[in-house]
């Protein structure tokens, strides 16, 4: 390209000026360069210190040392990103509408921005590899945006005061069991299907010696809901509990309730307004409210190889000897790691998860830990491939329940089945920067699944599957649970002469009758006046004329694998429902509680 014969001659003489002395006089280009170099200095150091300043605010920096030049004697900025894993999208607890929920909280970073005269060094909140130990950053249970949140959910939700903060107080004299270094906590409605899953929980726990404190979350009941529990649990041992807390208000894609979410909700204000408090150093294990008992859960559960069993990827996630700051162990289960996909959305309506545009776009978080560069679809399907039972330190807990809850709307819309809540729960394990331990030997549930504790029930005897003493017995390993949401029968006794499966051939808990629960008629209990309905005529399972399940006969013999995972399953179930029902007649129906 031709260039003018002025510009190399201007270029000369500003160079030229640029070496003359301070004392020069008369030279008009010297001047007007020396204006212009000025001016445009000023103004990248005022454009300098605005996008530094803007980033610092908007949370879209990774924390490093920086020095924000300002106007003369001025001094310079320090920011800092402390983590705070509970914010609103409101700047303080005095701007909360009383339209404002516990589902509407989302987590963000808080700035704090100050002025000095001295340069300074800002330490980096997060780490750019490996776990971050979430106890740096503690979110107390006295945090003013706790507090005010669950003063807002209680004003918005109309339940009676006892509802919203106190557990249950219970009759008797707390006994060498009653340990709070240890919790078992279970989330559930209030319905008759879940009371009887509830004492199942209870009495398995009683019957495998389970040491520690045992608690039902009942979220959402009405008064007359929480009364009939409350009279119902009155006279269970000291250490079984009962925390009733607000019903979700996070709806699924057609507008119903997403009942799932108030696990969350319900464990979030549990930690909240537990009475007595729950030691932030005790471990806690969240399980279903459909898990029996087979073995005791204790601190040193897994602390030898030889007490678990991790199979697959689940052995690249090395196992804690026990519970510390930071870290998790929790049941693998087959989710994957689908909310780190990259894939777009297959269903109308459904968003796709795309994780970096939610964490950016919507919660000005970029440097969250859940998208760390490692973390992708393939390896979240080995850190995060998990369920219940999750377990914990309360004081990780507290963080966790509170961003599991945040993220709960966001969850619903990407996925428009149950396990929203589970993914959820991942996501929210990931932005803590906790890796969990995943093991298989937490439960066995389906006959036909990998990952779970079956290595262990598939060393029975043949003719030992039904036989009850195989859980006493020490020589046999078993699961710590059995997750009962499957079917489970027995295809070799089916009785054909009536049509197809007996009776007491099949169990799933959802053809186990209410009624189970039941006092039987003559008790002093007031439930007692009624004769029991021995299951109702859409029940596949019935009740004998005494109020409980027909049982196999212990001598039961499997042929093949899956028969003996069948037998096992099926007969534990049983037998453990039918106890359960024993230890309520024994807790309650035994004692006159007038009318």
């Amino acid at each position: 390209m031709h260039r003018t014969r002025g510009t190399p001659t201007q270029r000369e003489a500003d160079e030229m000026n640029a070496r003359e002395t301070s004392n020069s006089k008369g030279n008009g280009k010297k001047t007007q360069s020396f204006a212009v170099y000025f001016t445009m200095l000023l103004s990248g150091v005022v454009l300098v210190w605005l996008w530094s300043a803007h980033a610092a605010i908007d949370g879209h920096r990774e924390s490093q040392s920086l020095t924000h030049p300002l106007a003369p004697g001025k001094g310079t900025a320090h920011f800092q990103e402390p983590v705070q894993y509970l914010r609103t999208s409101v700047a303080s607890p005095a701007k909360f509408s009383e339209s404002t929920t516990l589902a509407t909280i989302r987590p963000v970073t808080n700035i704090d921005a100050s002025v000095s005269s001295q340069p300074s060094t800002v330490a980096a909140p997060l780490r750019k590899k490996g776990p971050r130990k979430i106890g740096d950053n503690p979110v107390s249970a006295t945090d003013p945006i706790l507090t005010h949140a669950a003063a807002v959910a209680k004003k918005a939700i109309p339940i009676p005061e006892s509802t919203i903060v106190k557990e249950h107080p219970q009759s008797i004299e707390p006994g060498p069991e009653d340990d709070e270094s240890y919790y078992v906590v279970f989330s559930t409605g209030c319905s008759e299907f879940q009371d009887w899953q509830s004492i199942g929980v209870y009495s398995s726990a009683e019957t495998v010696g389970q040491r520690g404190i045992v608690t039902r979350i009942a979220s959402g009941c009405t008064p007359e809901q929480e009364a009939a529990i409350r009279h119902s649990v009155s006279h269970l041992p000291q250490r079984c509990r009962v925390h009733f807390a607000p019903n979700t208000e996070v709806r699924d894609v057609k507008g119903s309730i997403y009942k799932y979410a108030n696990k969350p909700l319900g464990m979030m204000h549990w930690l909240m307004h537990a009475e007595p408090p729950v030691p932030t150093t005790a471990t806690i294990a969240l399980i279903d409210p459909d898990f029996f008992f087979l073995r005791p859960l204790w601190h040193d559960s897994f602390d030898s190889p030889k007490k678990y069993i991790a199979t697959g990827s689940a052995q690249s996630t090395p196992v804690p000897k026990r519970i510390k700051k930071g870290t998790m162990i929790a049941q693998q289960y087959g989710i994957g790691g689908a909310p780190w996909t990259k894939k777009p959305s297959n269903k109308p309506g459904k968003k796709a998860w795309a994780l970096k545009e939610y964490f950016t776009n919507e919660l000005n978080r970029p440097n969250s830990p859940a998208l760390h560069r490692d973390i992708t679809e393939s390896t979240a399907g080995t850190w995060y491939s998990i369920g219940a039972p999750y377990i914990a330190l309360a004081s990780d807990w507290l963080p966790l329940a509170a961003n599991w809850t945040s993220l709960m709307p966001m969850a619903v819309e990407r996925n428009f089945g149950n396990l929203a809540e589970m993914y959820a729960m991942v996501i929210a394990t990931a932005d803590l920067n906790i890796r969990p331990a995943r093991i298989d030997n937490m439960m066995v549930s389906n006959v036909g699944s990998g990952g779970e504790g079956w290595p262990w029930v598939d060393k029975l005897p043949m003719d030992k599957a039904c036989d009850p003493s195989i859980l006493t017995d020490p020589k046999y390993s078993l699961p710590i649970f059995l997750h009962y949401c499957q079917t489970y029968r027995i295809n070799s006794v089916i009785d054909h002469s009536h049509g197809g499966e007996a009776a007491n051939m099949i169990f799933s808990k959802y053809q186990v009758p209410d009624e189970i629960l039941k006092c039987p008629a003559g008790s002093t209990a007031s439930e007692g006046i009624k004769e029991l309905n021995h299951g109702g005529a859409n029940k596949k399972m019935r009740l004998t004329k005494e109020g409980f399940l027909p049982e196999p006969s212990p001598q039961v013999t499997a042929e093949k694998l899956n028969q003996l995972r069948n037998i096992f399953s099926h007969c534990t179930a049983t037998r453990s429902t039918n106890k359960a029902a024993a230890d309520y007649r024994r807790w309650f129906c035994s004692v006159s509680h007038g009318s």
